[in-house]
């Protein structure tokens, strides 16, 4: 057994019984930093106390009957019975979206909408470029009055 001090923390480490008072080899197979600690103290090698869950054999005798090849689907038996067919349409609730949805096959279109991206705003309070009246805290600057030309 070993007390293994990570920061503030101390856990308790039993190679004999694998197991970590943090629980995490216990829950996962694999040896927490812990236990690293406690193995590498002891000079030996980590990874004969990872799970057998993890190694390449018990891999292979997993996966060897999961995924078998398929012919093509023209050599598939015809199946028997009606055809299935998927459940009626039924609208939803709410109103109708104006735009349908594309797929992602399809080109988007070029939207024809201005942007306001490159365009400074320019506020009418104190004549100072970058923000607008709403969110101005400047003083007020008389504005001087328009003239207009060919009027008497």
């Amino acid at each position: 057994m070993f007390q293994v001090s990570h920061g503030d923390d101390q856990f308790v480490v039993n190679l004999n019984l694998s197991t970590c008072s943090c629980r995490l080899w216990e829950l996962t197979g694999l040896p927490c930093i812990h236990v690293c600690l406690a193995i590498t103290y002891m000079k030996r090698d980590v990874a004969d106390y990872v799970d057998d869950c993890y190694t390449v054999p018990v891999y292979i005798a997993t996966y060897q009957h999961a995924l078998q090849p398929l012919n093509g689907r023209k050599m598939w038996p015809e199946a028997i019975g009606t055809p299935i067919q998927p459940p009626p349409f039924r609208p939803m609730p709410g109103r109708p979206k104006k735009k349908r949805k594309r797929g992602p096959e399809e080109e988007r279109q070029s939207s024809t909408k201005l942007k306001r991206f490159g365009l400074q705003m320019t506020c009418q309070k104190c004549l100072q470029i970058g923000h607008n009246k709403r969110s101005c805290n400047n003083e007020a600057v008389p504005i001087p009055p328009k003239t207009t030309y060919g009027s008497k």
